[in-house]
C-alpha cells in the first residue's frame, strides 16, 4: 500500500517505523523521510491505516 501511495504522490520514503504510539495513529519526520505508524493500526479497518499513510506522505509534499 504504501509503494502504491507512494507512486501516485510522487513521494518516497526513506524508513517506516511501527511502534506504540500512545497519543498518535502517525507521524512523519520530513528532513529524514521517515514515516512512524502506530501498532494499534492492525486492528482497525484497512482504510483507516490507507488513510493515515496518504496522510503521513502529505506531509513530504507540504
Amino acid at each position: 500500500m504504501l509503494a502504491q501511495w507512494e507512486g501516485v504522490l510522487g513521494v518516497r520514503v526513506e524508513r517506516v517505523f511501527v511502534q506504540r504510539m500512545k497519543t498518535r495513529w502517525g507521524g512523519c519526520n520530513p528532513a529524514s523521510r521517515t514515516i512512524r505508524l502506530d501498532t494499534e493500526l492492525a486492528k482497525k479497518p484497512v482504510r483507516c491505516l490507507e488513510y493515515i499513510i496518504v496522510h503521513e506522505l502529505a506531509h513530504l509534499l507540504e
